[in-house]
């Protein structure tokens, strides 16, 4: 076995165990407790001035809005987000398409079944406008959730979306490989346009009537809790349909962050690009392509490319 095969299943190992140190962190991180007026008599008080009472109170303040960012980063799994992203790069790099699987099936298991797939940085695109009028205080974490990806993304490609994501680890294993049908490049375009006007639809219709329209509709809730109404289990059952002859529906043509991935994943430092000296006229990497990422020409998409590395045997990353 390679070394670089021993590191990443070393660090696979390490992801499962911070999975379930943080998927099992239910309890409220303790603040420290200032207690610097018990041992202070009555006639003592005299000799403390508005300043040090002041003084206290910010440390106190200070503390607890600490303690309380490093509640929210452990209960909404900020942690296990960035360290999935940076072993699915490594992996990317070393070109361990089958080590790929392994991080999606920890995902499915862990952030979506385990932990119910909440919160995500799918639905938190959604989330964003309406907390932004309605909620603020909620707008911290909900930031945070979006920009994980959109930054990782910048600089290594849509690694969240081909390694860390529970819902896309969904639609890939439901996928019967030898039955996907190929959706033509026109129609592709259509329906990722039609996917903007239902989702900014949805967020108008959120506002209006101040309430989250898509969390109450949202598939994979419904899947990965076991639970939902009659209409979400009707989506939720289509959904699982369409993904075994249709290679991520959903993540291709109605995902909310994928619409923002897409145009980061554009302006990406590392890409996949055509190897000009090796490359042939097979077109088998476009074959092999089930994102509809490589066109006839060769040429790679890196906004819609998940890194999969299923082309990497023609192309080479740049």
């Amino acid at each position: 076995m390679k070394i670089g095969n021993k590191i990443l299943i070393v660090l696979f190992i390490i992801l499962v165990i911070a999975n379930i140190i943080y998927a099992d962190t239910n309890k409220e991180i303790k603040t420290e407790n200032i207690d610097e007026f018990i041992e202070i008599k009555n006639d003592e008080f005299k000799d403390i001035s508005d300043d040090d009472f002041k003084t206290v109170t910010e440390n106190s303040i200070q503390a607890e809005e600490k303690n309380s960012f490093i509640k929210m980063i452990v209960d909404n799994n900020i942690i296990i987000l960035i360290i999935g992203i940076i072993l699915g790069f490594l992996s990317f790099i070393l070109k361990l398409k089958k080590i790929r699987y392994l991080f999606l099936l920890s995902s499915l298991i862990f952030l979506g079944f385990y932990i119910g797939g909440c919160n995500c940085s799918v639905g938190a695109v959604m989330k964003f406008f309406y907390y932004l009028i309605y909620e603020h205080d909620k707008l911290l974490i909900t930031s945070l959730l979006i920009l994980i990806p959109v930054v990782s993304t910048i600089f290594f490609g849509r690694i969240f979306c081909g390694y860390v994501c529970p819902i896309g680890a969904l639609q890939e294993f439901a996928a019967i490989r030898d039955k996907l049908i190929k959706i033509d490049p026109k129609t592709e375009k259509v329906l990722k346009i039609l996917r903007i006007f239902l989702i900014v639809f949805l967020i108008i219709i959120s506002i209006i009537k101040h309430d989250l329209i898509y969390s109450k509709i949202f598939p994979f809730k419904t899947i990965f809790n076991l639970n939902g109404n009659l209409i979400q289990i009707i989506i939720a059952v289509l959904i699982l349909i369409i993904s075994m002859f249709v290679y991520r529906p959903f993540c291709r043509f109605l995902c909310p962050l994928a619409i923002v991935l897409e145009t980061a994943g554009r302006f990406s430092i590392v890409k996949i690009k055509k190897d000009k000296l090796s490359c042939g006229t097979c077109n088998l990497c476009q074959k092999k392509c089930l994102m509809n990422s490589i066109d006839k020409n060769c040429s790679i998409d890196n906004g819609t490319c998940i890194r999969c590395g299923e082309c990497t045997t023609c192309f080479k990353n740049k």
